[in-house]
């Protein structure tokens, strides 16, 4: 191998094993007669096609799985919206509950002080 060497084109996404003592303009001329001739089978478009229909149809599964599926997913999204809806419902119920009962502790103080008031109307109540 000692008349042969590595060459790199990386630039052109190349790697080429050519004569040592080629010059740049012999590397070029010999690589401009390069030709690329791919073997494509005849059949190939459709064999590609008929494997990717072949992986769908095993990914989606039986018949009553895709049936199934389409039932659910629409339910899924049904499902989602009365989540969100519930929980809202329940932190709405829980703030007004916090609500009503802070005030119903200022009106229950509020009324104490206007029992006292009215019994004795000269006692000096400032907070029971």
């Amino acid at each position: 191998m000692p008349e042969k060497f590595l060459r790199d084109f990386s630039f052109y996404g190349v790697v080429l094993f050519v004569k040592s003592n080629l010059n740049d303009d012999e590397l070029r001329r010999v690589l401009q007669t390069w030709k690329v001739d791919p073997k494509i089978p005849p059949n190939f478009a459709r064999d590609v096609w008929d494997r990717i229909a072949t992986r769908e149809q095993a990914s989606a599964g039986s018949r009553w799985w895709v049936a199934l599926k389409e039932l659910v997913e629409p339910v899924g999204a049904a499902r989602l919206a009365l989540t969100a809806a519930t929980l809202g419902l329940v932190f709405g119920v829980f703030a007004g509950v916090m609500k009503a009962q802070q005030q119903n502790s200022q009106i229950q103080q509020e009324l104490a002080t206007r029992y006292v008031r009215s019994i004795d109307p000269y006692q000096r109540v400032s907070s029971l």
